[in-house]
């Protein structure tokens, strides 16, 4: 099987696990509370306040204090984003410390065990045979999660190459350097970089889009879908209009850039 072809397979598994992500929401993994003051202290650690955390991730301010209190979990599709901004791991976070590297290996394991234990608890209480399945699938998608954000969302190769006639579709910034991939397409160098950047650049159009459309905040998993509703905004601010169509152009290359 190809390289390509597992990619699309994780990205298919972790898309439709709807079961999986509302068990996440729920707090089945770890300790809420801990997880929450964890987040706190790094927050603080960083010199944030809860509306600049919630605005670098898109969510509000309550979102996060209602983290911090342990009243619920963070998305599982924020949970890249959100490490990247507090400077931890994702396997940090779930643990609710920080982890030394020399620890990585048993921490892991506990985290494991301690899903194994809570999932024993609820099959004592509900259907023995779906709930071993949503065990397995559980156990399954902790490493699974870590492998497809690396597999998949790692940039592509890129080769140098005349790329002037795109530059100008984006605004003058690192970020958005372009190379060309073996097709000769427009990529960015650094997607991850790139679409940081654009949620600065385009951020009317983003709140726009997610306000009409009722879309999940925009990150590496949610950008398609703001990429086909960018075209349709239609606000009585031309300015808006401009950014969702701006944007639509960036993330049809972004998603050529992995």
């Amino acid at each position: 099987m190809s390289l390509r072809k597992n990619q699309k397979n994780i990205k298919i598994f972790i898309e439709n696990n709807v079961n999986l992500l509302k068990i996440w929401k729920v707090g089945i993994f770890m300790n809420r509370e801990e997880i929450g003051m964890f987040i706190a202290t790094l927050r603080k650690e960083k010199k944030l306040t809860q509306e600049e955390l919630a605005e670098r991730l898109g969510v509000t301010n309550k979102t996060i204090s209602r983290w911090e209190t342990g009243k619920y979990m963070p998305d599982l599709s924020l949970l890249s984003e959100l490490s990247k901004e507090l400077g931890v791991t994702i396997n940090d976070l779930l643990n609710g410390e920080r982890i030394d590297k020399d620890e990585l290996e048993e921490k892991t394991e506990e985290n494991i065990v301690e899903t194994i234990n809570y999932a024993q608890i609820i099959i004592k209480k509900s259907n023995r045979k779906l709930l071993i399945v949503i065990s397995s699938c559980i156990l399954f998608a902790i490493g699974l999660f870590g492998i497809f954000d690396y597999i998949y969302f790692s940039p592509g190769i890129y080769y140098e190459g005349d790329v002037s006639k795109w530059e100008d579709s984006f605004p003058n910034h690192s970020a958005y350097e372009l190379g060309l991939n073996s097709g000769g397409m427009p990529v960015f160098k650094d997607p991850n970089k790139a679409l940081k950047q654009a949620k600065v650049d385009y951020s009317d159009a983003i709140k726009e889009i997610s306000k009409k459309f009722k879309l999940l905040p925009l990150t590496k998993y949610t950008y398609k879908q703001y990429g086909m509703y960018g075209w349709q905004v239609a606000s009585d601010n031309e300015m808006i209009n401009e950014q969702g169509r701006k944007l639509s152009q960036f993330l049809d290359i972004y998603e050529n850039s992995f």
